[in-house]
């Protein structure tokens, strides 16, 4: 159960990802993203860059999420992200 502190944390953190055009996003230069995003998924042929399934989600390697390098971005499945960012020390 989510207390009255964490929402209050969470709406927070949603207010400070606002970008320049009011979108609310983790993301510095979300548009830089999304066209790098097309990019990786073209490189990986559309799939999990770990285990071959379809890719639904781009990963920053460093985990900065405003360092949008192709040497930074993988292509990943959901499952294969989630286990990722499960890792303490990934």
């Amino acid at each position: 159960m989510i207390t009255e502190e964490g929402r209050k944390r969470m709406g927070e953190a949603r207010i400070n990802r606002v970008d320049p055009n009011g979108n609310h996003s983790p993301y510095t230069n979300q548009k830089e993203l999304r066209k790098k995003r097309i990019e990786v998924f073209k490189i990986s042929n559309g799939k999990c860059v770990i285990c071959g399934e379809p890719a639904k989600l781009v990963h920053h390697i460093d985990r900065d999420k405003s360092n949008h390098s192709f040497i930074n971005l993988i292509a990943l499945c959901r499952y294969c992200h989630r286990a990722l960012h499960s890792k303490k020390n990934i």
